[in-house]
Order: structure tokens, then sequence, then C-alpha cells
């Protein structure tokens, strides 16, 4: 994994405090605002599934480029104009 994709930033500050409140084993999670992914992966260790969205097609295509788990599912999608099934999703993170 590339030392860019995981370096340190506002977001990544909270990663380990958030996971603390997620049980392994969950099935579905929504991560919205994925950027490049890293939450993504880290969600991944814990969840059956985690569809990532992200408003902006290069950073998706970046994420995905670099993703290597079979059960993250990235997507360009604008959250706020999108019909997510929200009940269909045990946990949501949004960045």
């Amino acid at each position: 994994m590339s030392k860019y994709l995981e370096q340190w930033n506002h977001n990544s500050h909270f990663h380990n405090y958030l996971l603390r409140f997620m049980p392994s084993g969950t099935h579905a999670v929504l991560d919205v605002g994925c950027g490049l992914g890293s939450f993504a992966r880290k969600l991944a260790q814990r969840a059956v599934v985690v569809d990532a969205i992200d408003a902006d097609r290069t950073i998706v295509t970046e994420a995905e480029r670099h993703n290597g788990m079979a059960n993250i599912h990235y997507a360009r999608v604008d959250f706020l104009d999108s019909n997510m099934p929200q009940a269909s999703y045990h946990t949501q993170a949004n960045q």
C-alpha cells in the first residue's frame, strides 16, 4: 500500500476511535465520502460488505486501483442526490 494512501489526516485521526463502536461481523456498512478508501479498508476487516461512495470520479478510480479487498464495493455517488436504501446498512460512516 502506498504511504500516500495511509498518511495521517484529520479524518484518519478518528478511524480507530470509530472502529471501537463497530462490532466484528457487522453485515453491511456504508462509507460516505470514502476518499482513497483507507477507512473503507479498515471497515472491511470487520464487516461482511462495505459500500464506499464518493462524489469525485477520480478519487473513486484511485481507491478502486488500490483496493485489494473483495468485500469493498466503490461507486461514484453523490450521497445528497442518491436514493440509497438506508435501512439496509448496519453502520454508516461519514467523513
